[in-house]
Parts: structure tokens; C-alpha cells; sequence
């Protein structure tokens, strides 16, 4: 991904820039080129080559710092995973779909045999968490290979 800030000088560029692209791109390596406008020749093929693209760009399709750092602003978002007992869930689902500002992620549309087996599963992990806590004694692999 490239994205090019113009800037009619140096002193144009402010902390509130810099703290955009960090947002932004958070942990991920950047590569900052300064063009003076004038000389290309230090750079790279590569760089040589976004350059030359950059001058093609049209004047008017540049942004201003202020709304370069308010669509970064707007794409920070931050994601929540919670467990909701089931009793509960279609109460909490339907609360969090009135928010304008929460995008709740679709649901995996599954088929009765990939449902049992998500019910079943989920059983069998409470039936070991209720183990691992003594509150009930699971059978041996002697005991389950007898009923076989």
C-alpha cells in the first residue's frame, strides 16, 4: 500500500501526521521517502518508479493533513470478544444490532449435522472443565472400550 503526503514544505508536517501514520500502520515496517521534488536520483528503481508516479498525481485528488488524520482516525477500531451464556444471547444481539455504531460480524450459517456437532462438542468441553474441577468422574478407556 503507498499512500503520499504532499506538503508545500517541511514545516507543514505536524505531530498530529505522525501520529496518524502510526495509528495507521501500527506495527507494521513503513519506508518514508522525502522527495525534495527536484532530484530523484538517490532513490531506487522502485522508488524511482512511485515517484515518478506521485508527480503524474493530480493536484486535486491530494488531501489535506486534517482529513488525511480523520480517515485515519476513523479507521482505528476496536474488537471485543465476549462469551455470552446462551439464555442470553439473542437479548445481547439484538441490543448490540440497535447501536448505529457497533458492526456485529454474521454468524456462521451452519446445518443441523455441523450444529450437533458444535453442541455436542461444546458438552464434551464442559463435561472436561466439570472434571478437571472434581464436580464429576468421566470413564476410563477400559470402561469405554468394554462398551464397544
Amino acid at each position: 500500500m503507498y499512500t503520499t503526503y504532499h506538503f508545500t514544505s517541511a514545516q507543514d508536517i505536524s505531530t498530529d501526521i505522525l501520529d496518524a501514520i502510526k495509528a495507521n500502520f501500527k506495527s507494521r515496517p513503513i519506508t518514508i521517502i522525502v522527495n525534495d521534488g527536484d532530484s530523484v536520483s538517490d532513490l531506487s528503481e522502485d522508488m524511482n518508479a512511485v515517484s515518478d508516479e506521485q508527480v503524474q498525481e493530480r493536484e486535486s485528488t491530494y488531501l489535506s493533513a486534517e482529513e488525511s488524520i480523520s480517515q485515519a482516525k476513523r479507521k482505528i477500531v476496536k474488537q471485543v470478544v465476549l462469551n455470552i451464556p446462551d439464555n442470553k444471547y439473542l437479548f445481547f444481539m439484538e441490543l448490540l444490532n440497535s447501536l448505529g455504531f457497533v458492526k456485529v460480524s454474521a454468524e456462521l450459517n451452519l446445518n443441523k449435522k455441523q450444529k450437533s456437532f458444535v453442541v455436542g462438542t461444546r458438552n464434551s468441553l464442559e463435561q472436561v472443565e466439570q472434571h478437571l474441577k472434581g464436580q464429576i468422574g468421566l470413564k476410563t478407556a477400559g470402561q469405554l472400550y468394554n462398551e464397544l
